[in-house]
């Protein structure tokens, strides 16, 4: 089992590198991945996408399966549909990350982002840990929101538009600070 998780753990590595044609520093990568403060099933669902592993409409389409009823492209914009297109290329999420931008640069004034950075939790600092928690948990809270209004848009029909999935992510966020934040407070 051990070589079967660690032959696709490398098969996300390589698709990544492939894809940005660049050397990533997978190590930091992986260490950053359930360095958040939201749930587990948001940090699963970025552990997800490092793995190139969710199943997008470009996946499910090629299973022999589905003999060609699912069609491979997003419900949005009518591309392929694959974890780059839904989380870094479909014009719906570009407002997302741009609204965030700000608070990015905020946390971290060194360095610009890309999106890709935020997503392969690049735009992490080395060093400053709750700098470094909270960056990634904007990041993790932001994915989980976009994996949420792509499903409704894919499985109800129902098109969350960006502004409301941008909304969404500041109440999470609201409600994901105050809770760590009161009981930070309470071990201090």
């Amino acid at each position: 089992i051990s070589k079967q998780l660690e032959g696709h753990h490398i098969n996300g590595e390589q698709k990544w590198t492939n894809m940005t044609n660049t050397a990533l520093d997978w190590k930091h990568i992986w260490s950053n991945t359930f360095y958040t403060y939201c749930y587990p099933i948001e940090n699963n669902t970025h552990y997800k996408i490092l793995h190139y592993s969710l199943r997008t409409n470009n996946l499910i389409s090629s299973w022999s399966i589905y003999n060609n009823r699912v069609s491979p492209n997003c419900k949005y914009c009518n591309i392929t549909e694959n974890v780059k297109h839904i989380f870094l290329d479909c014009g719906k999420i570009q407002t997302v990350w741009t609204s965030f931008q700000n608070i990015y640069s905020l946390l971290n004034p060194t360095r610009n982002f890309s999106n890709l950075d935020h997503l392969l939790t690049l735009s992490t600092p080395k060093t400053n840990s709750k700098t470094k928690k909270l960056i990634l948990t904007l990041t993790t809270t932001i994915i989980q929101h976009i994996w949420i209004a792509r499903n409704k848009l894919q499985f109800d029909n129902t098109l969350i538009p960006p502004n409301q999935i941008i909304k969404n992510i500041k109440l999470s966020l609201k409600h994901i600070i105050n809770t760590h934040y009161n009981i930070d407070k309470e071990n201090n």
